[in-house]
């Protein structure tokens, strides 16, 4: 799907909530610090039996204060909508499994959100990983979501098939070198210098491998210190606009 950068407000992100929970932030500089406070805060009902209908509310009401931000070009107030966002509307804990697909939230932040944005790779990630169909949804789920959200899902699949395949390949292959080593160890000569340089080649693999599956980072940094702080342990994305996809490294 084409990039939506750089377009004016337009009515449907112009909400009254959306609104006021700007202008309150520009007064205070603070948001609600959980889950509960934002639905106490936005007067939405938590119960079981409407937890999707209440998911669903709270999140689209932060992704249409993400994009008032983002027309704005207000990123601080962008930035911390997304913490929100990431802590209490996409990413589980041990203590609130994220309910079934959010058809809705996927299809408004591909009309409203900019391709590039964190916030859609996270949508397809936790649509991957959390999200099981259900009811027999898998007959319609493709008539339901963008083409563009269907592909991104397709390469994270194949992404996740590659995670689990890749560090098995190279523990074989650091094990398989160790081996080497020890049957060479004391007969010395080329082979025993061969066996020691390929150990370390696939040891190096290994440890770039680590490095590269390490935890994702989704946060909108505000200072590349604090993006290269973060770098230490967590990936972060880089979008490729001719694959329409987030890698992360």
């Amino acid at each position: 799907m084409a990039s939506r950068d750089q377009v004016p407000p337009a009515p449907s992100i112009l909400t009254a909530t959306a609104v006021k929970v700007f202008v309150e932030w520009l007064y205070t500089g603070v948001l609600p610090d959980s889950k509960k406070a934002w639905l106490e805060k936005l007067d939405l009902v938590q119960g079981e039996e409407d937890c999707m209908q209440t998911y669903t509310a709270l999140g689209l009401v932060l992704l249409k204060a993400y994009v008032l931000g983002d027309r704005f070009v207000a990123p601080t107030f962008r930035s911390a909508i997304m913490d929100s966002i990431i802590s209490h509307v996409l990413m589980s804990d041990k203590n609130d499994e994220l309910p079934g697909p959010s058809i809705e939230l996927v299809n408004y932040s591909y009309i409203n959100v900019v391709s590039k944005s964190a916030v859609v790779q996270l949508l397809v990630d936790g649509f991957c990983k959390h999200w099981p169909f259900a009811n027999g949804s898998i007959k319609t789920v493709h008539k339901e979501l963008p083409s563009a959200f269907l592909h991104r899902t397709l390469a994270r699949f194949g992404g996740v098939q590659w995670a689990c395949e890749e560090p098995l390949r190279c523990r074989k292959g650091v094990i398989a070198a160790g081996d080497k080593i020890d049957r060479y160890r004391y007969s010395g000569g080329s082979a025993a210098v061969q066996a020691e340089a390929e150990y370390k080649v696939v040891s190096e693999e290994e440890t770039m491998l680590k490095h590269k599956l390490r935890s994702r980072c989704y946060r909108e940094h505000l200072t590349e210190q604090g993006k290269n702080d973060c770098a230490k342990t967590y990936s972060h994305m880089r979008y490729d606009e001719e694959a329409d996809y987030g890698f992360f490294e």
